[in-house]
């Protein structure tokens, strides 16, 4: 009777271990195609706003869409099972979208200075995205 119990009980104990197995190999990914597609649209119409190009404004509103797509299209956390625990909903990255606001005054600043400087800080801005959007991704996204 005990064998017959202790059975049972490493049966349902591989069970969990399958199903916690399994919710860790699932974990969302960073999308890190299309956080640098969004980057580098932002960048480039940053810059291409400021060197007065007429398509500039609308590169960058292709980047900020962009953002607003990524944080709203990743996948949120589900409860599997009644028994879990009750957990808050995951809080949204509000640093992506305070970043082009901080951005955009270093842009006006480095348009006093000239086109070098605009294009050397639109790459900078543009890695620096990429760098804090993607390497912050799993602290906001789970």
């Amino acid at each position: 009777m005990e064998n017959k119990d202790t059975a049972e009980a490493r049966e349902a104990l591989a069970a969990v271990r399958a199903t916690e197995a399994r919710a860790t190999a699932s974990a969302q990914r960073v999308p890190w195609l299309h956080i640098t597609a969004t980057s580098v649209c932002f960048g480039a119409g940053m810059t291409l706003t400021l060197l007065e190009h007429a398509w500039g404004l609308l590169v960058l509103l292709v980047g900020i869409a962009g953002i607003v797509w990524i944080e709203f299209s990743a996948k949120r956390g589900v409860r599997t099972a009644m028994k879990q625990e009750v957990r808050e909903d995951p809080k949204l990255n509000w640093k992506a979208a305070i970043a082009p606001l901080l951005a955009y005054p270093l842009m006006m600043l480095a348009q006093t200075a000239g086109t070098t400087a605009v294009i050397t800080l639109g790459v900078l801005i543009t890695v620096g995205f990429i760098a804090g959007y993607g390497l912050t991704w799993s602290k906001y996204h789970d």
